[in-house]
């Protein structure tokens, strides 16, 4: 047996195949943090990371158990592609449960300016159209644009939750910008 907290993860993932279940637990204690963090950034709410990470650990056991886990790569990265898919899994199943609709908030000095039943109105009338204008998106851009401006992520951020690099999520911020003001553009009759 090795001395677990000095081995490395192949050596952890080797020891545990063969029965030694503290050496997972060395193995998921090493790395919870960083997994934690990458899940938190995507579901930005503390319960639903804390199941997802749990729900991570455990896939994660039983692909090394049935030895389907490939050692081509190092352990983390592939732990947090197995934690990105599964928070990928929760948000399509939260899409769906929404009826496929993005739910925008408007802010709350808004509410606060407009007291009358018109303007009331009017506020309920502009989520209900940005809400229709933004599900004509691709949903990578839909994402982006959700992440930067109605949960202010930086795209450092935005980045590491969808698993891409800096350029790849600014140029996907920019297509989606432009691709807003033609629908908008084409639609300027709703917002009369």
């Amino acid at each position: 047996m090795l001395n677990l907290k000095k081995a490395d993860d192949h050596e952890l993932i080797k020891d545990y195949t063969e029965g030694n279940e503290l050496a997972f637990d060395v193995l998921i204690n090493r790395h919870r943090n960083e997994i934690y963090k990458r899940i938190y950034l995507i579901v930005r709410d503390r319960t639903m990371a804390e199941d997802i990470l749990q729900d991570s650990f455990i896939r994660m056991m039983r692909s090394i158990r049935s030895r389907t886990y490939n050692e081509d790569g190092k352990f983390l990265p592939w732990a947090l592609t197995i934690a990105r898919n599964i928070c990928i899994d929760y948000k399509r199943k939260n899409m769906r449960s929404k009826n496929l609709f993005y739910k925008v908030s408007i802010p709350d000095n808004f509410s606060q300016q407009t007291t009358t039943i018109k303007c009331r109105l009017s506020q309920r009338q502009l989520q209900q159209q940005v809400e229709l204008i933004l599900n004509k998106l691709p949903e990578v851009q839909r994402t982006v644009i959700q992440y930067r401006h109605f949960e202010q992520m930086s795209f450092k951020e935005i980045s590491q939750a969808m698993g891409t690099n800096m350029n790849t999520t600014m140029g996907r911020m920019r297509y989606g910008l432009k691709s807003l003001n033609k629908i908008i553009g084409n639609n300027r009759s709703i917002f009369q």
